[in-house]
């Protein structure tokens, strides 16, 4: 399908093509699931949220790495360049708590313990759970609830580049500087990702139970 939909204006694009009610597409990519579910879907056409959660210290090292070189990126920075991952993480330029802010649609100021809890319903309530670290077993998961046939050429493709699409860069040392200083900014967010493996695993046992 020719829209954007990683971004709002895509977004509305995608609504006044139709691309719903269309069901010409099996998946919709956006970190604004927020606002897709009021632009795009509506009580005729609803959507089924399933994501692939990261763990938050390996994302935000990740993210550094990449926007050391990433220059067609609008958070582009050329100073990281010159920056350890601890002095990222205490520079005021990483991201701090994404998934929970995404979740709550509060992207900026204080988070509290509500908007915690409240993102924890909502993954709970909303979405199908899949990890990166077991991501063939989440792939597996997705392609029975949704009916997909992840043996097709398409597809394959597809999980292939969920599977290769990663920066190579150096392995952080748990319980170094530059991990406790990143866990400190991201506390809400590795919260909710010790939520979501505990939804990962209350979710396989209705797998299991389908058997």
């Amino acid at each position: 399908m020719n829209v954007d939909t990683t971004t709002i204006p895509g977004l509305h694009r995608a609504a006044q093509l139709g691309l719903a009610p269309s069901h010409l597409s099996d998946i919709i990519v956006t970190p604004f699931f927020n606002d897709a579910a009021g632009i795009i879907f509506n009580e005729g056409n609803k959507g089924r949220m399933f994501t692939i959660f990261r763990h938050p210290i390996d994302r935000a090292v990740s993210m550094f790495y990449y926007l050391q070189k990433a220059e067609w990126e609008t958070t582009y920075d050329p100073a990281l360049k010159d920056m350890s991952v601890e002095e990222y993480a205490l520079s005021g330029k990483a991201e701090e708590n994404w998934m929970t802010r995404f979740l709550v649609n509060k992207l900026e100021g204080p988070l509290s313990t509500e908007d915690i809890i409240l993102s924890r319903e909502i993954l709970r309530r909303k979405f199908l759970i899949g990890l990166l670290s077991f991501m063939e077993e989440s792939v597996a998961r997705f392609e029975r609830y949704f009916n997909w046939n992840v043996q097709s050429p398409d597809m394959q493709e597809c999980v292939g580049k969920v599977w290769t699409n990663k920066q190579q860069h150096p392995k952080l040392e748990i319980g170094s500087p530059a991990w406790n200083a990143l866990i400190t900014i991201n506390n809400y967010d590795m919260e909710l990702y010790m939520y979501a493996e505990e939804l990962f695993q209350q979710q396989g046992q209705i797998f299991l139970a389908e058997n």
